[in-house]
Order: structure tokens, then sequence, then C-alpha cells
């Protein structure tokens, strides 16, 4: 789970909706009508309590990505705002919901059920006290993070790092980010996209083959251990999840 300023998705601001919602609860979808019902409710208890403890507005978007059961009016029906995203991908729909966001805040969110959005309840609250980003912990929640966030983390920062930080999170400037070399580059809030505009022109003059061939030769390390790790760390990952259930299914 991810909550993050719009600012840097640089979205326009015209109508009376876009100005009355502060926060927006993103959950990408894909055929997940049996799965809607429970996340839009406990969103919408997020947002009660966000309301209660912050004096925040919200929204729900479902950032639908070609579900063929059905998912988008239901979705509606339930009260949430649907927005369709053609392009396909887990990465595609979290953009395109958040680019038709309203909220000064997006919180995402899978819409499978594996997330409590009354966890990032707190979260919103750090953002409103200056924070410019927060991120879930799964570990913390009794989950093995096994989904790639670990491998991604390792490759970037280093393993010592990656598992310390994915161990006992705390929060993580831009600069601090940068010095572990995680982003190359810090830029003011709200310039992130414009900053992406200018390096992507400057990469423009060198010849088609060239930056294609330049990106798969810089990719493929990350790529070789994504195929290598996550497959056997989503089956911990998959094991410890449904220990979890077992166990609060048990307390009830």
């Amino acid at each position: 789970m991810r909550h993050e300023p719009l600012g840097q998705f640089e979205v326009p601001r015209g109508t009376s909706a876009a100005s009355s919602v502060d926060v927006t609860i993103v959950m990408p979808c894909l055929n997940e009508t049996q799965c809607l019902p429970h996340c839009i409710a406990n969103a919408q208890l997020a947002l009660e309590r966000i309301a209660d403890q912050y004096g925040l507005t919200g929204e729900i978007l479902i950032a639908d990505n070609g579900s063929t059961d059905g998912s988008q009016e239901l979705a509606v029906h339930l009260g949430a705002r649907v927005v369709n995203v053609p392009e396909r991908g887990y990465g595609a729909a979290l953009i395109g919901g958040s680019k038709a966001a309203y909220g000064k805040y997006i919180m995402m969110g899978d819409a499978d059920g594996s997330y409590d959005f009354t966890d990032g309840v707190a979260m919103i609250g750090e953002l409103e006290r200056g924070a410019g980003l927060c991120m879930g912990n799964r570990f913390a929640g009794g989950i093995v993070p096994g989904d790639g966030i670990f491998t991604t983390w390792s490759y970037r920062a280093g393993a010592g790092r990656a598992e310390a930080f994915l161990l006992n999170p705390r929060p993580l400037s831009a600069n601090i980010a940068q010095s572990w070399g995680v982003v190359s580059e810090v830029v003011p809030n709200g310039r992130a996209l414009a900053r992406a505009k200018e390096l992507a022109e400057l990469y423009l003059k060198a010849p088609e083959i060239t930056r294609r061939n330049t990106r798969a030769h810089f990719i493929q390390p990350l790529k070789e251990r994504i195929v290598h790790d996550v497959g056997y760390g989503l089956s911990l990952e998959g094991a410890s999840a449904a220990a979890l259930v077992k166990t609060l299914t048990a307390k009830k």
C-alpha cells in the first residue's frame, strides 16, 4: 500500500468535483467482482476515519484494466468512481488511476482483499505533516515480502539495506534514497514529470536502435533476478498469508 501527494502526476484540477476531494483511494482492477464489495466497504471505512481524524474528504477510484465480469458496474453500484485504463498492466492501471484522481493525496492498494485500507489512515496523517511518500510493510503485518520488493530494493540499494528497510521500516527521505543509489536526482515537489520530459528529450537525440539496446542492457540483470527469485518468493508469501488468514479467522 502506498500513499503520496498528487502533485507529481500534474493532473489539471479545473472541476468542482476535483477541488472538493482531499484523498483518493486508487485500486487497480481486473475481474474482481468477488473481492470488490469487501474492498470498497473497507476503503469507505478508511475514508470515514480519515474524515473523523483529519477533516479530509475522499473518493474511491477503481482503475479498471479491461474487466469482463462486470467489475465496472459493480464498483459504481457500490459507490466508487471508475476510470477505464486501456493500456494493459498493473503499473499502467496505477498510473492511469493516479492521473484520474481528484484527491490531493493518493492511497494505492489492490482490489483483491490483500490490503486493509484502514492501515493507511495514519499514513495520510504523515502526509499532512509533510512526508512525501508513505509505504506499507508486509512483514510488519505478518506476511513474507516475497512479491519482488526485496529483489528490487536489494538490486538498487544493496542486500543489507534492503533487509534492514523491509524488516524495520522507517521514514526514507529523498536525499537518503539518493545517497543509497535508489534515485539519481532529487527535484522539487511537482517537478518530477517536467524533469523526466527534459531527460527524455535528451535521450531521444540518440538513434532508436541505440536507445532500445541500451535499455535492454540496463534492465537485463534485474529481469534475470526477478525471473529467478519472485516465483519462490511468492510461494513463501502465499504460505504466510494463508497462515495469517487462518490465525485471524480462528480469533473471530
